[in-house]
């Protein structure tokens, strides 16, 4: 079955349904230099828009409970 579904695009509220899973937590993203806010569902998907690897902003977290790089902070 999962290979049937290998090159399907999602819809949003599809996407929605899977990130409401109670063991996700949504990532905060702000802008320092804006001060705007964005939310996403994953770390995976917060670390695109910084340009980073998921794995080290996932030690950040862990360590330090919060990430501070050059124009964001989570």
């Amino acid at each position: 079955m999962r290979i049937a579904r290998l090159g399907k695009i999602f819809s949003e509220a599809t996407k929605l349904k899977l990130s409401s899973n109670k063991q996700s937590l949504s990532v905060k993203v702000t802008n320092i230099n804006t001060n705007n806010t964005k939310v996403f569902p994953s770390i995976r998907s917060s670390a695109k828009l910084l340009g980073m690897h998921h794995s080290y902003i996932t030690k950040c977290l862990k360590k330090h409970k919060l990430y501070v790089g050059k124009e964001y902070s989570i």
